[in-house]
């Protein structure tokens, strides 16, 4: 009869974790969803996400202070420079200061001012809850109709994603 309380328990806790898939993220926004509009200011042009027109979009997040965002900014920036036009990239950054932004651009050898915009807010920022970055920075592959057909992927991923 105890052994009854422990096996209703663990039935529970299956019935629970069969509902997360495996191999899928369960943080931020999920592939298939609509990516929310924004609009941010910065010293190029207003970036807006329904003005962007190119066949996929990139959206990355990162900070200065997140260095494994701030790795995976860098090596998809380089990514999208061999891809040519079929891919924009919008690099967003919650750095607090703009000077820290503007030399994370400079050391990181990312020169294409126009894609890269910051939010000096950081996590006040409604972009920064929109796009539920609370639990880490991470990256939305977005097709034409600003649907997310990929998230999180690597350098490495991407320029396979567009090579199959």
């Amino acid at each position: 009869m105890k052994y009854v309380k422990w096996i209703f328990v663990i039935c529970i806790v299956c019935f629970f974790t069969s509902f997360i898939e495996i191999g899928k993220s369960t943080v931020g926004l999920t592939v298939g969803h609509k990516a929310p509009d924004f609009a941010l200011r910065s010293t190029t042009p207003t970036n807006n996400s329904s003005k962007i027109k190119s066949k996929y979009t990139l959206l990355c997040f990162w900070s200065a202070y997140d260095a494994s965002s701030r790795i995976t900014n860098m090596q998809l920036s380089h990514a999208i420079a061999t891809l040519g036009q079929e891919v924009q990239l919008v690099s967003i950054s919650f750095d607090p200061y703009a000077s820290i932004f503007e030399e994370t651009l400079k050391q990181d050898h990312l020169t294409n001012l126009s894609a890269f915009v910051v939010d000096t807010r950081g996590i006040n920022s409604p972009l920064y809850k929109r796009y539920k970055l609370e639990k880490g920075f991470g990256s939305y592959l977005l097709d034409e109709n600003n649907r997310i057909i990929a998230k999180d992927l690597t350098g490495l991923e991407l320029k396979n994603y567009f090579n199959e």
